[in-house]
């Protein structure tokens, strides 16, 4: 959290993918991989974090926010 709160969105998601990885339902991993992504100017990954993020909770509004964010982004106005 401080690392994203620094804008060091590249550390962050150092720290943050292999927690994501090894333990399946840690939402707030996935949310903030997401948030990574997207400061990134990353959408592809934003969106396939954000929906593994749903997968955990399904009624997040910042992760549907998001995820809707990269799809616009992404031209995926499915």
């Amino acid at each position: 959290t401080e690392l994203i709160e620094e804008r060091n969105y590249d550390e962050a998601a150092r720290v943050l993918e292999p927690l994501a990885a090894n333990v399946p339902n840690l939402f707030r991993a996935r949310l903030n991989l997401g948030l990574c992504r997207l400061q990134q100017d990353n959408f592809e990954d934003a969106a396939r974090w954000l929906e593994q993020a749903l997968e955990v909770d399904p009624n997040s509004d910042r992760a549907h926010d998001m995820l809707g964010f990269a799809c616009l982004k992404l031209k995926d106005l499915d």
